[in-house]
């Protein structure tokens, strides 16, 4: 049984990320990624039962049902008299009437099929947690399969750059033709699976530096293997032409020598905190002054003006209020942006996201929505600080690094929309929970107290 589960882990993750690099352009690949995970929830429920959504993972299992019951609920059709009371939806009943139709039965998203298909894509990462609940010692095995389907990632980049346009190598259609995208459709998706990876990459590390066991020579070969990796990939990011995925490489890295300070000395450094602190504020500050993701134009057509994501931003943003509190619906983001351009102001571009997943999960989703997001960003910032608190939790310490360089990638992107990198994320999240929490220092009153 457990040698099954760990085979399934494996080809499942490894299923993920070759098939899984695209949200849309891969529907085909998607949905084959979805039947399969089907079949693991449904073969593990039969085995395991209750079972999954107890112990340390549980926290995840509930989360992930409850966004598929909230995206599934989008789609249930409703009376008019409940639709129409909906913020926003005045177009809608203006459509009908000026069609002399009777107002039939919506749902609550505009988009019904974008909810059902908001639904199913959170199979995948919720079959990988599932696969995860039992997953026992071979789950310590998934950083080294993480490293080296990165390292694949990266040298099918390569080949993909120093081939040509009609290189048989790009997965999709639709991509950055000549640019290093490995099994994703954009370079962006591409740099956060490598920094993703990079913390990772560090944990392996962990069993080698506990302790202050740096000098033993035994353990510098593999030290310096793991530095050579590290260097690769981190290179790969520096050179894979993704501006955020190059800002993101730093605190990356100083989060990386935070996780090898920590394992040397079991504690966190202040020096390093410190450190850190200022180093991220300097480069806020100058990415914030430079603008240059802002400014980034995301189309390119000649005698037209750019869209760039402040622009997409500002029209989103501008959307949001007429739809709160309840939200326009999952999958409802293009037609709208669509419709509430400027006629003069249009371009060739095709806006498939509002390249900023924040923003467009507030438009689609409203109050609900904010609220299941701030019960997640509360369950990770707890067992962020019980991971770094904790000396043997550099698994934990790893996943903390990767889901807050995919959140943060997320500010200007939508690389968690991918199979591969939601499935990427969830096992960093299974790291990130399971590791054990510091365990609270004896009070010697107290002590004294239970032995008398």
């Amino acid at each position: 049984m457990a040698r099954a589960g760990m085979a399934a882990g494996f080809l499942y993750l490894a299923a993920c990320m070759i098939l899984g690099g695209s949200s849309a352009a891969g529907l085909l690949a998607n949905a084959a990624l979805q039947v399969m995970a089907v079949l693991i929830l449904a073969i593990l429920a039969f085995r395991q039962g209750a079972s999954l959504f107890r112990g340390p993972l549980g926290a995840l299992m509930i989360f992930g049902v409850l966004f598929m019951v909230f995206a599934a609920l989008q789609a249930v059709p409703l009376p008019p008299g409940v639709w129409t009371a909906l913020p926003g939806r005045a177009v809608a009943e203006r459509a009908f009437d000026q069609l002399g139709l009777s107002l039939p039965y919506m749902s609550w998203s505009l988009n019904p099929d974008g909810a059902i298909a908001a639904a199913l894509s959170i199979l995948p990462p919720l079959a990988m947690v599932a696969l995860l609940v039992r997953g026992g010692e071979w789950s310590r095995l998934l950083p080294v399969a993480i490293a080296i389907l990165a390292v694949i990632a990266m040298l099918l980049g390569v080949a993909q750059q120093a081939g040509s346009r009609d290189s048989p190598l790009y997965f999709y259609a639709f991509t950055n033709w000549g640019s290093m995208v490995g099994f994703f459709a954009n370079v962006n998706h591409q740099a956060t699976l490598l920094l993703m990876s990079l913390p990772f990459v560090a944990a392996l590390a962990s069993p080698t530096l506990r302790g202050g066991r740096l000098l033993d020579q035994d353990r510098i070969p593999k030290l310096l293997i793991l530095a050579c990796l590290y260097a690769l990939l981190a290179g790969a990011v520096a050179i894979g032409g993704s501006r955020m995925g190059l800002a993101l490489l730093l605190p990356v890295t100083l989060f990386c020598i935070g996780m090898i300070v920590t394992d040397l000395t079991g504690r966190v450094s202040r020096l390093w905190l410190g450190s850190v602190a200022l180093m991220l504020a300097a480069g806020a500050i100058v990415l914030a002054g430079s603008g240059a993701v802002l400014k980034q134009e995301l189309s390119s057509q000649p005698g037209e003006v750019g869209t760039t994501r402040g622009i997409m931003w500002q029209r989103t943003a501008d959307i949001v209020p007429a739809f709160m509190p309840a939200g326009s619906g999952f999958g409802t983001f293009v037609p709208l942006y669509r419709m509430n351009e400027e006629p003069d102001r249009r371009t060739r571009t095709y806006a498939n996201h509002a390249h900023n997943d924040y923003l467009e999960w507030v438009l689609e989703t409203g109050v609900a929505g904010i609220l299941l997001l701030g019960a997640f960003f509360l369950w990770w910032g707890r067992r962020m600080v019980a991971v770094w608190r904790t000396p043997a939790a550099s698994l934990g310490r790893a996943g903390s690094v990767a889901t807050a360089a995919l959140m943060l990638h997320s500010l200007v992107d939508y690389p968690v929309r991918t199979a591969a990198i939601a499935v990427l994320a969830a096992i960093a999240c299974t790291f990130l929970a399971r590791e054990p929490a510091p365990k609270p220092k004896d009070d010697p009153a107290r002590t004294a107290r239970r032995r008398g």
